[in-house]
C-alpha cells in the first residue's frame, strides 16, 4: 500500500520504550465499508497485523458502521513515524480470539484479569479494589471528612466491556450539610496486559444556584465549598526510593530521593506571566493564587532536606516499594492547583489540595473532571505509563475522512485553493494571533479556567495593566470548527486546543442541575456579557458587579455539534451525555406543562424557538440552535422524538410561503442571525436525505430554504456595506458574511442547474466579500471573527471543487404547505385562555345553579 492510502499516522516516537500499550481512537467509515466488526483488519506499512478492536458509534441506514472506537494493541516497540492501514478481513485471526480480559462475578466481587495483573473490584461496593487500597478524601469547610464507605446510594456500572479495555463507572453521592448532597462518580479504565488503571473523577454539586436578579456570582447560596479533595493509595510496604520526572516530555530534570520522610509536590499557580491575573479570584474578589508556579518539598526527620522550585511541572513520579508504581495527574499545571504527597507507604494525588489554605467553591450545577493514571506494577522509568499520559500525536488521512462523507461539506486542506482563508485560519493555531496566546494574556488555566479561550473582542476598549477577563464559552462551536480543521489539515495544534476545550464545554458550561426551572435546567451559559469583566460570575456571564439587566441560560446559546464529533472522535461518554443533556433541556424549556402558566396553558412555551424577542418565533439562531440540538441527539439515539420536536420546531417558525418582506431581515442588529437558522435547515435537510426520507417534511424544509435563499440572493449585501444600521459597527460583521455564503452554496443541490450558476458566482462573491472587509479592520484577528471563519469557512472550498450535484433529487411535488400560521408563546396566550376559562367557568357554574333550583324546587311540595 502507498502512503497516499494510510488511515492512521502515528507522528511522534512516544513508543520506543513504553509497550505494551493500547491506543484509542476514533474513526469514520464510508458506507458500505464493514458491517461485521470483527472483520476490520489493521496493517503497518511493513504489512505486520495489529490487535484491535472496534466498537461501533453510529451506524449508516443500511446497517453499515459509520463511526467508530478503535482500540489498537501496540506490543512491541514501533517505528519513529508509522503509518496504519485499515481493511477487510473475512477470517479472523486466532491471535484475536485469544486476547481478551478474563471477568468472573460472584456475590462478593468481580475479578478483572488483564493477563498481567489481576484487580479484584468490590461488588458490594464497601470500598473499590478489595486487593488495592484506594479511596479517595473529601474534606469539607467545616473540616468534616468522607471517605468512599460514606457514599450513599452507589452502584457499579460498565460502560464498556472489550477484549482491549473495559471501563466500569462507580458513582454515588454525599450529604455535605443539611440537604444539600455533592455527587461523585468515578470512571475506571482498564487495559489488556496492563497495570494500568485511568481514573476520571468527577466531582459534581447538583444543586440549583439561587441567581438573585439573574446574577450568578460566586458565595451564591446554592454553591458547595469544600478544603480538600484527593485520591489516596495506601501501599502494603513503605517506599524506597522516590523518581519524580518533572516533565517527562522534554526530558525535563529527574529527581530521585531515597531517605525521606515526605514529598510534596505543589503547583500553586500556572506559572505564566500573568500567573496573578483577576481570573483566579474568590467570592470576595480576593486572589487565590499565593505565588508563581510550583513547588517540590523534601522533609528527613521533620527537615525540610530538598527545595526545588519552577513554573509549570507535569510529573510522572514512580515508587520503590516492594514492587515498583508509578503515578500522575493529568494536565497537573494547567489544572492549577494541584498537589502530589508521597509518605512511607502513602500516595495522596490531591485534586483540589489543602496546601492552598482556601475553600474551593463548586457553584451550583457546576462539575469538575480529573484524569489520574496509576501503574500498579510499574516498569523501573514509568515508560509504559508514559505513553497512556502523554499517547502519540497522530494524524487521520484527511482522505480517508473525506471518502467517508460523514462530515457535511468536509475536504482535505490540500484541495482547498483558498489560500487567503487559509492564512487567516492558521492564525488561531501559529503566531502572535494564536489562542494559546491569547490564552497568556488572562491566565486561562486552573480547573475552573483551562480549555475555554479569551474573548479578546470584549477588551477592544480596556484601558488599564490589569488583564480585562471575558470568557468565550464555545460561542459559535468553535469546538467544531478546531475539530474539522484538524481532520482537514492533521495538524495536532488543534486537537491540543480542542481537546481541554470540549472538557471544560461539558463540565463548567453546562448548568447540571435539575431543581431549577426547566428554563435553566442542563442549559449553557452564554459567553461573558458584552464588555464588561467576568468579575465573580466566573464562566456564568452575568455578575451582580455589572450594570447588566441579568439572565441565564438560553437557546440562543446552545452548541452541541462539536460535542457530537468530540464523542465521536475519542468515545469520550460526557461528551455524549452533555448532547443529549442540552438536547432534552430543548424539550423540557418548551414544554408547557414546566411553566407557571400551566394552570391556564398547556401547549408549547415558546422558549425553544425564541429568537431576541419573546415575540419572534421565525429563522433565528434560537431556534436553529435548538433544532440542531434535537438533530445532534437524534443522531447519537436514532431516538425519534428527537427528530418529532425538531420538525416541530421548524415548522413553526418557518414557511415556503412566508412574506420575508414583514420580517425585516435587512435589519442586521436584530435579525442576522436567520442565516443560522437556515445553515442548520440545510443540516436538516442532509439528514433527510441520508435517511432517503423524502417526505412532506422534507420538502417543506427544502422549498422554504430555496424561498429563502432566492431572497438572499436579491437583496443581501455585504455587512460592511450597511454599518450604518448596526449599534456598534465591529469586525464582527463582516465575519458573519461567511454565513451568507454558506447558505447561497447549500441552496443550490436543491434548485436547477439554470439558477445553480447564479447561486454559487453570489456565494463566492460573499466568501471573497468576507475576508477582503475583514482585513481592513486593524482587529481583522480577535477571538469572534477567527471563529467564525474557522467553523463556517471551510465549506466554500467542497462547493469550489464539486463538479457536479447529486443525481435524482426530485425539484417537484404535489404536497400542499397551507399558509403561514403565527405562533404565540404561552406567557402571552395566557390572557386568552384565561377569559377563554372565565366564560367556561362562569356558564359551568350558573349550568350547576339552575339543575340545583330546580331539584329544590323537584322536592317542595306541591
Amino acid at each position: 500500500m502507498g502512503n497516499t492510502q494510510f488511515t492512521i499516522k502515528f507522528l511522534t516516537p512516544q513508543f520506543t520504550q513504553g509497550y505494551p500499550y493500547i491506543f484509542t481512537i476514533g474513526l469514520p467509515l464510508k458506507k458500505g465499508f464493514l458491517y461485521n466488526k470483527d472483520k476490520l483488519l489493521v496493517l503497518d506499512q511493513d504489512n505486520n497485523s495489529y490487535v484491535s478492536e472496534l466498537t461501533p458509534l453510529l451506524y449508516w441506514p443500511d446497517k453499515s458502521i459509520k463511526w467508530c472506537i478503535l482500540d489498537i494493541f501496540i506490543a512491541k516497540p514501533i517505528k519513529n513515524i508509522t503509518f496504519l492501514f485499515l481493511g477487510t478481513s473475512n477470517q479472523k485471526e486466532k491471535l484475536q480470539e485469544k486476547i481478551k480480559f478474563n471477568i468472573e462475578k460472584s456475590e462478593q466481587k468481580i475479578n478483572l484479569s488483564t493477563g498481567s495483573f489481576y484487580f479484584v473490584l468490590d461488588k458490594n461496593l464497601n470500598s473499590i479494589f478489595k486487593n488495592i487500597d484506594i479511596d479517595f478524601s473529601l474534606t469539607t469547610k467545616n473540616n468534616k471528612k468522607f471517605s468512599f464507605q460514606d457514599l450513599k446510594e452507589k452502584n457499579i456500572n460498565f460502560l464498556h466491556i472489550g477484549r482491549l479495555r473495559i471501563d466500569i463507572e462507580i458513582k454515588g453521592k454525599l450529604l455535605i450539610s443539611g440537604k444539600k448532597y455533592i455527587n461523585l462518580r468515578f470512571i475506571i479504565s482498564f487495559f489488556y496486559h496492563s497495570s494500568i488503571i485511568k481514573i476520571d473523577a468527577e466531582i459534581h454539586n447538583p444543586n440549583p444556584s439561587i441567581h438573585p436578579s439573574g446574577k450568578w456570582d460566586l458565595g451564591d447560596p446554592g454553591s458547595i465549598f469544600f478544603k480538600d479533595f484527593s485520591i489516596l493509595y495506601k501501599l502494603d510496604k513503605p517506599i524506597k526510593e522516590l523518581t519524580c520526572y518533572i516533565d517527562k516530555t522534554k526530558n525535563k530534570e529527574i529527581i530521585v530521593s531515597k531517605n525521606f520522610d515526605k514529598f510534596i509536590i505543589h503547583q500553586n499557580s500556572s506559572g505564566g506571566t500573568n500567573w496573578n491575573s483577576p481570573n483566579h479570584i474568590d467570592k470576595d474578589g480576593n486572589l487565590t493564587v499565593k505565588f508563581k508556579g510550583f513547588f517540590i518539598h523534601e522533609f528527613n526527620d521533620g527537615c525540610l532536606t530538598k527545595k526545588i522550585s519552577g513554573d509549570r511541572i507535569n510529573p510522572l513520579i514512580i515508587a520503590k516499594s516492594e514492587k515498583n508504581i508509578s503515578f500522575s495527574i493529568k494536565n497537573f499545571w494547567q489544572n492549577f492547583p494541584k498537589s502530589i504527597k508521597v509518605q512511607k507507604d502513602l500516595i495522596k494525588l490531591s485534586l483540589f489540595p489543602k496546601q492552598t489554605q482556601i475553600l474551593y467553591e463548586l457553584q451550583g450545577g457546576e462539575k469538575k473532571t480529573h484524569t489520574i493514571y496509576i501503574d500498579i506494577d510499574s516498569d523501573e522509568n514509568g515508560e509504559r505509563l508514559f505513553n497512556f499520559m502523554f499517547p502519540p500525536n497522530f494524524e487521520i488521512n484527511p482522505y480517508w475522512v473525506h471518502t467517508s462523507e460523514t462530515i457535511p461539506y468536509f475536504v482535505p486542506e490540500e484541495q482547498d485553493s483558498n489560500e487567503n482563508y487559509l492564512r487567516y485560519i492558521k492564525n488561531i493555531i501559529i503566531g502572535p494571533n494564536s489562542f494559546f496566546k491569547k490564552n497568556e494574556v488572562i491566565d486561562e488555566y486552573g480547573w475552573r479556567n483551562f480549555g475555554d479561550i479569551f474573548s479578546d473582542h470584549e477588551a477592544v476598549n480596556h484601558k488599564g495593566d490589569t488583564p480585562f477577563v471575558s470568557h468565550y464559552n464555545n460561542q459559535y462551536d468553535f469546538l467544531y470548527g478546531a475539530i474539522v480543521h484538524f481532520l482537514r489539515s492533521g495538524d495536532f495544534k488543534w486537537f491540543e486546543l480542542l481537546e481541554p476545550l470540549a472538557k471544560h464545554t461539558f463540565d463548567i458550561d453546562i448548568y447540571h442541575t435539575d431543581k431549577d426551572k426547566a428554563a435553566y435546567n442542563h442549559g449553557m451559559f452564554w459567553h461573558t456579557d458584552h464588555y464588561v469583566e467576568a468579575k465573580t460570575a466566573t464562566h456564568r456571564t452575568y455578575s451582580r458587579l455589572n450594570p447588566s439587566p441579568g439572565g441565564g441560560p438560553s437557546n440562543e446559546h446552545n452548541y452541541t455539534t462539536g460535542l457530537l464529533y468530540f464523542y465521536l472522535l475519542t468515545g469520550n461518554i460526557q461528551a455524549k451525555e452533555a448532547v443529549l443533556e442540552l438536547a432534552n433541556w430543548v424539550i423540557e424549556m418548551d414544554k408547557g406543562d414546566n411553566s407557571l402558566f400551566c394552570i391556564l396553558d398547556h401547549d408549547p412555551t415558546g422558549l425553544a424557538s425564541q429568537t431576541v424577542d419573546p415575540m419572534f418565533h421565525r429563522p433565528g439562531r434560537g431556534a436553529g440552535n435548538s433544532i440542531n440540538a434535537l438533530i445532534d441527539a437524534y443522531i447519537l439515539t436514532n431516538n425519534r422524538k428527537y427528530l418529532f420536536k425538531a420538525e416541530e420546531l421548524i415548522r413553526r417558525t418557518i414557511h415556503p410561503k412566508d412574506d420575508i418582506e414583514k420580517l425585516n431581515l435587512d435589519d442586521p442588529e436584530f435579525r442576522w442571525s436567520y442565516l443560522v437558522y437556515l445553515q442548520i435547515l440545510d443540516k436538516y435537510l442532509c439528514l433527510k436525505l441520508e435517511l432517503n426520507e423524502i417526505d412532506w417534511m422534507y420538502f417543506y424544509g427544502r422549498d422554504s430554504l430555496i424561498h429563502y435563499g432566492r431572497w438572499i440572493l436579491k437583496n443581501e449585501v455585504p455587512y460592511k456595506d450597511v454599518l450604518h444600521k448596526v449599534e456598534i459597527p465591529t469586525e464582527t460583521w463582516p465575519a458573519q458574511d461567511i454565513r451568507k455564503a454558506y447558505v447561497l452554496n447549500c441552496v443550490t443541490k436543491y434548485i436547477s442547474e439554470k439558477e445553480r450558476k447564479l447561486f454559487l458566482e453570489k456565494a463566492k462573491f460573499f466568501f471573497n466579500r468576507c475576508l477582503d472587509d475583514l482585513l481592513k479592520f486593524n482587529t481583522a484577528y480577535l477571538t469572534r471573527p477567527m471563529v467564525i471563519l474557522c467553523v463556517f469557512g471551510f465549506q466554500q472550498a467542497y462547493f469550489d471543487n464539486l463538479k457536479k450535484h447529486s443525481a435524482n433529487r426530485p425539484l417537484k411535488h404535489n404536497y400542499d404547505f397551507g399558509e403561514p400560521e403565527t405562533f404565540v408563546p404561552q406567557k402571552y396566550r395566557w390572557k386568552t385562555t384565561f377569559r377563554k376559562n372565565i366564560k367556561t367557568f362562569s356558564r359551568e357554574i350558573k349550568r350547576i345553579f339552575i339543575e340545583k333550583i330546580w331539584q329544590i324546587k323537584q322536592k317542595l311540595p306541591l
